[in-house]
């Protein structure tokens, strides 16, 4: 749609409107969204859903009954509960574990050995003994990148 549009007001002729997403597919998109973000179900939104807006529905079929019979303000609502029952999982996580991400490497005892030098783009800080030269700026580094050679 928007290429389109754009070749349109190129050739001088009237862009047509973009009516591919509605209110409530935007709505429910974010909703979606915010469900991955906190890895819930929709077992459990359909919990949600039976419960605060009395709809008879599943997990399957729960963004069905939200797209029939639901308001868009509705299922904004919906998505704001899940965004803050998800956070306030991750508060209680947090101090349950000392840890403050769901990231496994955020955990010390996760960490692959030899830490994380071996994946892509890291950047190994070695210590190399002596005088190092300095840039025109006056700036010494350690830092060895594996396809260049220390400098010393």
């Amino acid at each position: 749609m928007p290429i389109y549009n754009r070749l349109a007001t190129y050739l001088g002729t009237s862009s047509i409107k973009d009516r591919t997403w509605s209110e409530m597919d935007t709505a429910l998109h974010n909703l979606r969204e915010a469900m991955m973000r906190y890895e819930t179900s929709p077992d459990y939104l359909a919990e949600i859903v039976r419960d605060q807006l009395h709809l008879p529905c599943t997990g399957r079929d729960v963004y069905q009954a939200l797209r029939h019979y639901a308001a868009v303000e509705h299922v904004q609502h919906l998505m704001y509960t899940i965004i803050n029952r998800g956070r306030e999982d991750a508060r209680k996580l947090a101090s349950e574990t000392g840890q403050d991400t769901y990231e496994p490497h955020a955990d010390p005892r996760t960490m692959p050995p030899g830490k994380l030098a071996d994946h892509v783009g890291a950047v190994r800080i070695v210590t190399t003994p002596g005088p190092h030269k300095p840039t025109a700026r006056g700036f010494r580094s350690n830092i060895w990148m594996p396809d260049q050679e220390v400098q010393s």
